[in-house]
């Protein structure tokens, strides 16, 4: 995926417009020791199209010991979160290309699981 195809698919994924901003300080800043052991890094908010205020998801870097790459987080219509990895590819070339691990993919996360979801995948597994 390219840079413009990229941007076009981060924009199919949001389902509903949302206050992302609420998300990431109640849920993600509230959590410091979860965020740090991901390396959390460059927050971007997806901004919605139909409404200027509110947000269709937000996306994070993460270099943790399971995955290293970018996390987007999305609300559902239903009000569970999707949680999408995206790991970066160097080509030969030079170029960086995004590609989607969708095996990664978890639908229907609720708020309260919504960073032990996370953490799984990206830095302690499920072993502990």
């Amino acid at each position: 995926m390219n840079k413009a195809e990229f941007k076009a698919r981060i924009l199919e994924c949001g389902e509903r417009s949302f206050y992302a901003d609420d998300t990431v300080n109640n849920i993600f800043k509230r959590n410091p020791i979860y965020i740090m052991s991901w390396g959390w890094d460059k927050l971007i908010y997806l901004e919605s199209k139909d409404y200027p205020d509110e947000q269709v998801g937000f996306m994070f870097n993460v270099t943790g010991l399971l995955f290293k790459g970018a996390v987007m987080v999305t609300l559902s219509w239903n009000d569970t979160f999707t949680v999408r990895f995206f790991r970066r590819d160097i080509l030969l070339d030079g170029t960086v290309s995004a590609v989607e691990v969708k095996e990664m993919q978890r639908n229907e996360v609720y708020a309260d699981n919504l960073l032990i979801t996370i953490d799984e995948l990206v830095e302690r597994g499920r072993q502990y």
